[in-house]
């Protein structure tokens, strides 16, 4: 009697379903049925149980991002490639899959790289130029990577710094935030710092210069092209820099708290 009510617990149908649905469900249907046979019938249901949500924590922790942009008849389509957007300012992501906190940060990171537009540096470059025009600063160099930049200049009045930066992330933050949708504020804060003499000055420029490849843009900083390091190799040439690195190699092993994103 036993035996035939146990047979009538079996939905073939079902069976059949999570067998042919996903691998995942697959995976766990076999194992519980392995773990009826090699343990006791509540040890195996908790066996089941945990590789359920092992692979389910696997598969959602894992989002997908797709970015979709109108035509020129205005009809949504899913964007193909790194091709640039039709309207540019406008940028829809849909999260295909499960979200939830544990996918967190690699959803921030995905929609980071997703917004790093060369349009929006190439505007933000020209607001830094005219926010130090303002204040009558000079802008001797600049790179700007996708969640944050570094600046250096020289100052006629140093009363005039945080007057600069509220102007040029007040305006930069507006566009910002139009162009990508995200929310206010775009910056939070700023750090300055005066280099002590001439040898300071040099480390950090070269720290300026590098800091694409510290954070993993780049291996070459020849190949990043958002910074003034191309225009400076015009200037004063290839052999003068490297001279300038050899000379002044603490970039390297400086670290800057404010710079750890």
């Amino acid at each position: 009697m036993v035996i035939a009510i146990s047979f009538s617990l079996f939905n073939v149908h079902q069976i059949r379903i999570c067998l042919r649905s996903t691998s995942d469900d697959a995976v766990v249907i076999g194992f519980t049925f392995l773990s009826t046979l090699l343990a006791p019938l509540h040890v195996a249901i908790f066996i089941g149980v945990a590789i359920s949500i092992t692979l389910f924590l696997r598969k959602a922790s894992k989002p997908h991002l797709a970015e979709y942009e109108f035509n020129e008849t205005g009809e949504l389509r899913e964007k193909e490639g790194k091709q640039a957007r039709v309207i540019p300012a406008i940028s829809i992501v849909h999260v295909e899959g499960d979200l939830f906190f544990g996918a967190s940060e690699i959803f921030r990171t995905q929609i980071q790289y997703t917004v790093a537009d060369p349009a929006i540096k190439a505007v933000l470059l020209e607001l830094i130029a005219a926010a130090f025009a303002r204040v009558d600063w000079r802008l001797d160099d600049w790179v700007i990577l996708d969640n944050h930049y570094h600046l250096l200049g020289r100052s006629r009045c140093g009363a005039d710094l945080p007057r600069l930066f509220m102007d040029l992330h007040g305006r930069s933050g507006k566009l910002i935030a139009r162009a990508t949708r995200c929310t206010l504020p775009v910056w939070w804060n700023y750090w300055d710092y005066c280099p002590r003499d001439e040898a300071d000055y040099r480390v950090r420029q070269n720290y300026l210069f590098y800091n694409p490849v510290r954070h993993g843009y780049v291996a070459d900083i020849n190949r990043y092209p958002y910074s003034s390091f191309p225009r400076l190799i015009e200037c004063r040439g290839r052999k003068a820099l490297a001279t300038q690195f050899r000379a002044h190699p603490g970039f390297r092993a400086l670290r800057i708290d404010e710079d750890d994103f």
